[in-house]
């Protein structure tokens, strides 16, 4: 059985994003859905409507609620965003910082050094 409750976050660090807040000072509520071990926000996305038909014909065939597709959809948009993130932070350090010839010889020697030779 699904429990409805607001909570009211006080600070956008404790949603982990930075929420739109209806009086304008900082705090907000939000909806959420207690569904087991897990907690839903409920929010209304409008979308248009040759996006709004191929969502549907996808959750027909895969037997899922709109719900839990575009949460699926969305969870991992916020991975590869996450991963894209770091792949940034670590191009930036490179570009910094660039590997030196030695280091990079000297890793190819460890990671090589287990293999045969061929003949």
């Amino acid at each position: 059985m699904r429990a409805l409750s607001w909570i009211s976050i006080d600070s956008p660090a404790q949603c982990g994003t930075a929420p739109r807040c209806l009086d304008g000072v900082g705090s907000c509520s939000y909806l959420w859905y207690e569904t087991g071990m897990k907690r839903s926000a409920k929010i209304a996305v409008s979308l248009p409507a040759n996006v709004y038909t191929v969502l549907e014909r996808i959750r027909h065939r895969r037997g899922q609620s709109r719900s839990a597709l575009v949460a699926e959809a969305i969870e991992q948009w916020a991975q590869r965003e996450e991963i894209g993130d770091a792949d940034q932070k670590y191009a930036e350090a490179y570009l910094k910082q660039p590997e030196q010839i030695d280091e990079v010889g000297a890793t190819a020697a460890a990671a090589t050094a287990g293999w045969e030779l061929w003949e």
